[in-house]
């Protein structure tokens, strides 16, 4: 066998296996697609809700009382969720 035979089989080999492994890649991602649970398109309504309204006061916050809300809140919000996308605008503090 050349020199040349054996490029040649090298390089037809590796593109068989990327070739095979995209293609395993792109049915893994279209499993996502077809097999992908069905959320609720509106928020199902509570009786009897009232809106809470935040009551804001002159308190000042240090930086790690905010830090120690921001983590607290993420924590809280993700924890049911498998991807949370979650991000934290403003902190404010409600009694």
């Amino acid at each position: 066998m050349e020199f040349m035979d054996a490029i040649s089989l090298t390089i037809s080999s590796m593109l068989i296996v990327f070739l095979t492994l995209f293609i395993i890649s792109l049915m893994l991602q279209s499993f996502d697609k077809i097999f992908k649970p069905e959320m609720p398109k509106q928020p199902v309504p509570v009786a009897n809700a009232a809106p809470v309204a935040p009551v804001q006061t002159a308190l000042d916050f240090t930086e790690e009382e905010r830090t120690v809300v921001a983590v607290m809140a993420s924590i809280l919000a993700g924890e049911d969720s498998d991807n949370p996308n979650l991000h934290i605008k403003d902190v404010k503090r409600i009694r």
